[in-house]
């Protein structure tokens, strides 16, 4: 529902501190990441955690995700990570294809329903 909705909004904007990346095409957003570089994951270690990556459906497959993909880590980087993580739903293969193409490798599943992605990054790549 739409206050759920606007509670979660409120808390990525929280957890990315207004750090949000996203594209917009005319007066709509169309593709968005939200990018939280004071994570710690569930093992207590401060991680670069992606969020949310969304594209507009009709717009897949014109590299909208990647460059936001891209663009994430890049801010994660600058922020001292090399280790970046995001979950995504254990059926959701797209995504997940998705994120394997651009070097995430697949961690633990929790709950027998997220599938955790992790990349490491070099320390002096992007």
């Amino acid at each position: 529902n739409d206050r759920q909705r606007r509670l979660y909004f409120s808390w990525l904007r929280h957890r990315s501190h207004n750090r949000f990346l996203g594209i917009r095409f005319r007066s709509h957003w169309v593709a968005f990441l939200v990018a939280d570089p004071w994570w710690v994951s569930w093992r207590g270690q401060r991680v670069g955690e992606i969020h949310e990556l969304v594209v507009d459906p009709a717009l897949w497959g014109r590299g909208l995700g990647s460059k936001l993909l891209e663009a994430g880590i890049q801010y994660l980087v600058q922020r001292g990570h090399r280790r970046i993580e995001l979950w995504v739903g254990k059926d959701n293969l797209t995504a997940k294809r998705f994120y394997c193409r651009h070097g995430f490798r697949t961690g633990i599943l929790w709950n027998n329903r997220w599938q955790q992605m992790l990349k490491y990054e070099r320390p002096n790549s992007k």
